[in-house]
């Protein structure tokens, strides 16, 4: 995984990317230029409705997402709806 920051310019469509702000309690799970995402922190929720706008500002972070949050955004992408990242080893159960 590379820790460094993303530039905006430097996304790769179709590759998974964790976004975050200095001032967020959360985190964003996306795969750039798709509609598909996913809020990490409160509340968490999965969205596949319009593509995510990744943006750039002086205190946000742009990093490739781990091993695990990709693992997590493609079990919501499976599922249609939120998985609980602790129920990813339970078969994808969603709430």
């Amino acid at each position: 995984m590379n820790e460094k920051n993303i530039l905006i310019g430097d996304l790769i469509p179709g590759k998974i990317y964790y976004q975050t702000r200095k001032c967020w309690s959360y985190g964003y799970i996306f795969i750039y230029k798709s509609p598909y995402y996913m809020r990490t922190g409160s509340p968490e929720k999965y969205e596949s409705q319009r593509e995510y706008c990744a943006f750039y500002n002086n205190d946000q972070e742009i990093r490739e997402a781990t091993e695990s949050e990709k693992n997590w955004l493609n079990a919501c992408i499976t599922a249609g709806k939120f998985v609980q990242q602790l129920n990813l080893d339970k078969h994808y159960e969603v709430y």
